[in-house]
């Protein structure tokens, strides 16, 4: 009787531990979005928590504006590439263009051109030490390298690394 008590218990606590990856992998606080048109990149939002034993009777509810970025890859001779960059921008346009004018700048002129544009995650570039690079998203800068260095030896990278990181998280409005 006790084994099937103790079984119990473990299977009960599985269904709990199988709840704790429902969030889509999202940092705690945060929910998945489902992003509109192809080739968006998902995303994450914090998740409004209405405290019900607050003092007050209504709390509007809480608002978040989307933060794009872009990566943005070139050549110039004498150089091993040049990576233009952008985060925390109001939307996916705004985004792709400083990152294509930070290219530009750095000498990439017409061989610039977008590799990646991210809503509300991180995002992360790696290259190859001889040949392959790829970028990848997702929501820790962790997971994003992972799979950006990953994909770049899957594409037929040697001794791949992340070079550049970063994350454009939503931002509260309201």
């Amino acid at each position: 009787m006790k084994q099937l008590l103790k079984l119990s218990a473990l299977m009960v606590a599985g269904l709990f531990i199988q709840a704790a990856y429902a969030e889509g992998g999202c940092p705690p606080g945060y929910y998945p979005t489902n992003p509109s048109g192809a080739g968006s990149a998902q995303g994450c939002y914090p998740i409004y928590n209405n405290n019900a034993s607050s003092s007050t009777p209504y709390s509007p509810p809480v608002k978040w504006a989307d933060r794009w970025g872009a990566i943005v890859i070139g050549w110039h001779p004498n150089t091993d590439g040049i990576v233009g960059k952008s985060s925390n921008m109001k939307s996916k346009a705004e985004a792709e263009t400083a990152a294509m004018n930070d290219c530009k700048s750095q000498g990439g002129g017409d061989t610039c051109y977008i590799a990646f544009a991210y809503r509300n995650q991180c995002a992360a570039l790696a290259v190859g030490a001889t040949h392959g690079s790829a970028t990848a998203g997702d929501y820790t800068i962790d997971k994003a390298k992972q799979r950006a260095i990953e994909t770049c030896a899957t594409a037929g990278g040697k001794n791949c690394r992340a070079i550049y990181s970063v994350c454009s998280m939503p931002v509260q409005i309201q």
